[in-house]
Order: structure tokens, then C-alpha cells, then sequence
């Protein structure tokens, strides 16, 4: 009987938790990151650019997006404005290595990097305006 119970709860998990994401709706789109350090920044992705402006400061730039696979991608800054280069290191940027981690309706989170430095990671939560 307990063999029983147990392939239920083994069953039930992975259906529950087992599913994939599909991430295939945040590709290209208008969104907005809803977390509170970043809540006046806007996002326009198309299938090769994204675009971010915050609203607040007046920062503005312009990234290459790479999709590494379904739901990862990495940013390759291309330019920002003086606002945005007054508060970045001089020199090349790394690229920021996004992973989304979980997809709801109309959201995705995600926890990012840059390339070569694991130990601080952001997380925040996009929401989808289109």
C-alpha cells in the first residue's frame, strides 16, 4: 500500500512541478521590469535588440539579444546614452546572462549575471505590456 501512495506523490509532482515553461512569448514584446530597484525601466525586445530606458534617471541603451536556448538569452551592450555611460566602467562590458526561472500569464522571472562573475546575481520580475 505504501508502494501504491508513493507512485501517486511521484506521479502528482511531476506533472505539478515537471512541466516545462515556455518562454517563447517574452522574445519580442514591450515590458516593463516590475522590481523595486528597476520599477521605471521599460523594455522593447525584438528578435535581435533590446531597447531600456528608465524613466527616472534618463538612462537609455541599446543591447544585442542572443538566445543561448529557450528560455536563456545574454546582452551584448551595443551603446547607451551620456546618463547611462557616466555611471558604467570604462572599458568593454561583459555580456549579462539572463535565465528566466518561471513564467506565469502575462511575467517572467529571472536571474542574471555577467559573463565570467556567478557570485552576484540579479533577480527581477518582467511584465509583459503587449
Amino acid at each position: 500500500m505504501k508502494l501504491v501512495y508513493t507512485l501517486i506523490l511521484l506521479a502528482f509532482s511531476h506533472f505539478a512541478f515537471g512541466q516545462d515553461m515556455d518562454c517563447s512569448k517574452f522574445k519580442t514584446g514591450k515590458f516593463k521590469n516590475i522590481d523595486a530597484s528597476s520599477a521605471n525601466t521599460f523594455i522593447k525586445r525584438t528578435a535581435t535588440h533590446q531597447f531600456e530606458h528608465d524613466k527616472i534617471s534618463g538612462k537609455k541603451v541599446k543591447l544585442k539579444v542572443v538566445w543561448d536556448d529557450e528560455c536563456s538569452y545574454r546582452l551584448i551592450l551595443i551603446k547607451g546614452n551620456k546618463k547611462f555611460l557616466k555611471d558604467e566602467p570604462k572599458g568593454e562590458s561583459p555580456d549579462l546572462i539572463v535565465n528566466i526561472i518561471k513564467t506565469g500569464e502575462n511575467y517572467y522571472m529571472q536571474v542574471a549575471h555577467f559573463e565570467g562573475n556567478e557570485e552576484i546575481t540579479y533577480k527581477s520580475r518582467i511584465r509583459k505590456l503587449n
